[in-house]
């Protein structure tokens, strides 16, 4: 609540410039001892502090005032004994009175033993507040200026709560007075709003593009209906609490919780693909791996030998579907043996086939046929050999 009070507009000023006309006292046939003068001001009035409207100079003249979020208005309680006797036990009361949040009223009671009177109500218009509260009470007895302190320790805030004590007011204009009570517009709280994800990662299996991952997500002081986007900023739900799975696609993306327009909280996951799969990003999916086509070992059981011996050739390979052998045959096991009788000096090569367009190739050589002369003797030496 604002400290700064407007003494010279809150307190009673010049009101017996306003009064000079009479200083009779009211007649006994009244209905009642207050405020019954025809120059006295309205019993009752609103004003609004931070715009300066509602203040003139010696009455407040408005009933109806509008309010901004943050503004302070003052309500103003005026009071004259217009009888011929004292007011004693006197009380100023003042009762609140909502509509909804953009609406409020006021009406007022002055009680004393001798009589009293209702008046009201005055209204104070708001757009879209987060209600009223209470500020505090100053009272400006006796045609004073500047206010003083209240009787019996008050505060101030009995006025709402049974009525404000004022004492005795004795009859004329010398001890009229006013009691300005302030209040405060409150600013509407802000929505806030948090989203999360637990766990913030998902495993998008081989042939698939996307996976799921639990959120949770609250919001508070909700101005409409909170909605959740997802990475690509489509909404994927519409709540202002909730808890639910949502589509993640590979990589990672960034979850938001929105009210109206304003992104309250954000919560980023990831996807990954599966073991053994890669992502395809032409075709955005988890595409399984396919390895090359090895070929681990190609041996054979004697590589010089006599013509027409058997020779068993041996091959292992690794990711490959088949085999062919240059001279032996084709679509052979991935992994197997045979046996050539070669009659002459021969190379073998292994030209193995997988899944991708690699086709590795691995060659050896087998030395077959008797040789020419004994080893170590030249031609037409003993030990020569013929064929």
């Amino acid at each position: 609540m604002k400290n700064k009070i407007k003494n010279i507009i809150v307190g009673i000023i010049s009101l017996a410039m306003v009064l000079m006309a009479s200083s009779a006292f009211a007649s006994s046939a009244w209905s009642s001892i207050w405020n019954n003068a025809s120059n006295d001001c309205p019993s009752i009035a609103i004003a609004n502090y931070t715009t300066n409207t509602g203040y003139t100079d010696p009455c407040w003249p408005l009933s109806t005032v509008s309010a901004n979020p943050g503004d302070s208005i003052n309500v103003r309680v005026y009071y004259h004994n217009t009888s011929n006797q004292n007011a004693t036990n006197v009380r100023v009361l003042l009762t609140q009175s909502t509509g909804n949040s953009n609406s409020h009223s006021f009406s007022g009671q002055i009680i004393s033993d001798q009589g009293s009177i209702s008046f009201g109500p005055v209204n104070v218009n708001t757009s879209n507040s987060g209600g009223i509260s209470y500020g505090s009470t100053r009272w400006y007895p006796n045609q004073k200026q500047t206010q003083v302190n209240f009787i019996d320790n008050q505060d101030g805030s009995e006025i709402l709560n049974g009525g404000l004590r004022i004492g005795t007011i004795t009859p004329g204009w010398s001890s009229q007075g006013s009691v300005v009570v302030s209040f405060h517009i409150k600013e509407k709280p802000k929505p806030t709003g948090s989203i999360s994800a637990n766990p913030n990662s998902c495993i998008i299996s081989a042939g698939n593009s996307k996976c799921l991952i639990p959120f949770s997500w609250n919001t508070t002081n909700p101005v409409d209906t909170s909605v959740v986007l997802n990475g690509n900023g489509s909404v994927v739900a519409t709540s202002n609490n909730g808890n639910e799975s949502f589509y993640t696609s590979f990589g990672s993306s960034t979850f938001k919780l929105r009210n109206n327009g304003i992104d309250l909280d954000t919560a980023t996951v990831s996807a990954s693909c599966a073991a053994g799969s890669d992502w395809d990003y032409f075709n955005s999916f988890c595409k399984e791996e396919v390895n090359d086509c090895v070929i681990t070992s190609f041996t054979a059981s004697d590589t010089n030998v006599d013509s027409n011996s058997p020779v068993t050739l041996s091959w292992n390979t690794s990711y490959c579907n088949s085999v062919n052998i240059s001279g032996v045959g084709t679509g052979l096991s991935a992994n197997g043996n045979v046996t050539v009788y070669p009659t002459d000096t021969t190379t073998y090569t292994l030209t193995a086939f997988g899944d991708t367009n690699v086709t590795p190739t691995k060659s050896l050589e087998v030395v077959a046929g008797g040789p020419a002369y004994a080893p170590g003797f030249p031609a037409g030496a003993p030990g020569y050999k013929s064929n």
